[in-house]
């Protein structure tokens, strides 16, 4: 079976909750605080393709950012 590379994946609520807390509910590029998105700072599909990072960095609190809307479709962009 074919790994499929592109795969969204999730954090978990709890994660996203503790990020948030500890950069105190502001967008981490230009600090706004609302609509923020758990951002990959090394994408899922570049960590799927190298085993040894699978799955310890895609889920992992340093690989997470949060970011708003904006700044998370920017952030993706520029990968």
């Amino acid at each position: 079976m074919a790994t499929n590379y592109r795969e969204a994946y999730n954090f978990h609520t709890h994660q996203k909750k503790e990020r948030i807390s500890h950069v105190h509910g502001k967008c981490e590029e230009c600090g706004q605080k609302t609509n923020l998105e758990a951002h990959h700072l090394i994408s899922v599909y570049i960590a799927r393709r190298n085993p040894v990072l699978i799955p310890n960095l895609i889920s992992s609190m340093e690989n997470m950012m949060m970011l708003c809307e904006d700044c998370h479709h920017e952030a993706d962009q520029k990968q």
